[in-house]
């Protein structure tokens, strides 16, 4: 449970840059653009590039990896950052869906 902000460096925006907010709470499970957000502090930020996040979404790369290696920041309650790696783990499969 919690509220993460994901921000994903590398992208075509015109900022080159797309921030996220994953609520995860009781009777909420939300992922919104974090100017579409209350300005609630999230409990960790997470800071990775494009094709980092989506290795990680294929399986090709651990969270926790990324982290060690400095290929992921995060700031906050860093321990939520293993919230990633249940996500990626249930995504490995080519089609496959999850559910939070």
């Amino acid at each position: 449970m919690g509220l993460y902000q994901i921000n994903i460096t590398g992208t075509q925006s015109a900022a080159g840059q797309e921030s996220f907010i994953i609520d995860i709470s009781h009777g909420c499970h939300k992922v919104r653009l974090s100017r579409d957000c209350p300005a609630a502090k999230p409990n960790v930020e997470v800071t990775l590039e494009s094709t980092d996040l989506l290795a990680v979404l294929q399986g090709s790369l651990s969270p926790l990896q990324a982290y060690l290696t400095g290929r992921i920041s995060a700031t906050g309650d860093v321990k939520k950052l293993m919230f990633f790696d249940k996500i990626s783990s249930k995504g490995h499969k080519t089609g496959s869906m999850f559910n939070i």
